[in-house]
């Protein structure tokens, strides 16, 4: 089906419709449709529109997204007016888009020209754009709606496709090998409340495609003032049939870098966010560091309870600074053993959220390491996420 868009001359869509039985044609308002503003029949007006998506239904179905992008060029039937877009213009007929294009940037849907083949393969030397283009994608598709969540991964594999055909990256759960700590550092942008573990298991817990993300859209850290701190040593996703970008079995990761033991506290679901505890040096008193949890905490098959022993580790430093940077924070899952390349694990690790620590930090606070016991702390330590 994503090749049929693919390489369509006009997709043509009934993007004001809800469903099947809604039709592409509307009646206008009749503020909106051109009148003589003088005895010339070649000067009209009209009521200008606020070019958004929020009228138009079908923009918020999962699977619309990459048939949206992926085709060449689309003629929306919304409401009021027909809207233009291909990979260079989005225009309408009531030229809001040319007026106020604050709206257009603020209230339309991901630009087409993110997903142009041609830009992703002369940038792809530039990992760090590449990958900030295809995070733009994927902020957008996590927010909207799919009848089944299993179809998280096939209703984006056509962009999958293009976007390994042009960069020459691996896929793996929604994210790329070859930038795959930038695309660990996501959280929600918004309060945790609503946020959930995706049941059934659609994805391992590393990947964003783990949540349900009911109250707000991803985000991501400025990578302008970090430096890559973890290694990743062994990725694996297995699909469910053949294609690597559709519904998966299983998978994993294993990072290695520094790992801080640390306690939870206050796993409350109504602030935002909850605290880990240090594991304090002797005679020291604990310190306690926010982070943002992925979802509820207290979800069954989930839970992690007040004083539970978790893992932090370190994804991101702070270039030219002391802070502490960016930090995953995982929680024990199960006693599986495991061995890589002569490495034994005990564990494995579900991650629960991210903790970033920049410039809200006060310069006399101490940073998560030197808050931690020598114990606490280990420099080369390999976990194991599910």
């Amino acid at each position: 089906m994503a090749e049929i868009y693919a390489n369509s001359t006009l997709t043509i869509a009934a993007s004001s419709s809800s469903g099947p039985h809604e039709g592409l044609f509307r009646v206008a308002d009749p503020g909106f449709i051109g009148r003589p503003v003088s005895n010339s029949p070649h000067i009209r007006a009209r009521q200008p529109l606020e070019l958004g998506s929020g009228g138009l239904p079908l923009l918020q179905r999962g699977w619309v997204f990459q048939e949206r992008l992926l085709s060449p060029r689309i003629l929306h039937f919304a409401n009021h007016e027909l809207i233009w877009e291909c990979m260079e213009l989005l225009d309408c007929e009531c030229q809001g888009s040319e007026a106020k294009p604050h709206w257009t940037r603020e209230l339309w849907p991901v630009s087409k020209n993110l997903c142009h083949p041609a830009k992703w393969s002369s940038s792809k030397d530039d990992h760090v754009k590449v990958v900030d283009m295809w995070l733009k994608l994927i902020i957008n598709y996590a927010q909207l709606a799919l009848s089944k969540p299993d179809d998280i991964f096939p209703a984006i594999s056509g962009i999958a496709k293009r976007f390994g055909e042009a960069t020459g990256w691996n896929y793996y759960a929604g994210m790329w090998k070859q930038m795959i700590i930038h695309c660990l550092a996501w959280s929600s942008s918004s309060v945790h409340v609503l946020s959930t573990r995706c049941v059934p298991w659609r994805a391992p817990t590393f990947s964003w495609a783990s949540v349900q993300f009911n109250n707000g859209p991803l985000r991501y850290p400025d990578w302008k003032d970090l430096d890559v701190s973890a290694t990743v040593m062994e990725v694996v996703c297995c699909p469910k049939g053949d294609d690597p970008t559709g519904q998966l079995e299983s998978g994993y990761i294993i990072l290695s870098g520094t790992v801080v033991q640390a306690t939870i506290y206050d796993t409350r679901d109504t602030w935002g966010g909850v605290w880990v505890r240090t594991l304090p040096r002797e005679g020291a008193k604990a310190a306690f560091y926010r982070f943002k949890n992925d979802c509820k905490l207290k979800q069954a098959g989930h839970e992690v309870h007040d004083g539970a022993l978790v893992s932090c580790v370190k994804l991101f430093n702070v270039k030219h600074s002391k802070k502490n940077g960016v930090w995953l924070i995982l929680s024990k899952r199960n006693s599986t053993a495991w061995e890589w390349n002569g490495t034994k694990g005990d564990c494995e690790f579900e991650r629960i959220g991210l903790m970033q620590r920049g410039d809200d930090q006060y310069e006399k606070e101490p940073t998560f390491e030197e808050a931690s016991s020598e114990q606490a702390t280990q420099l080369s330590a390999m976990v194991k996420i599910i």
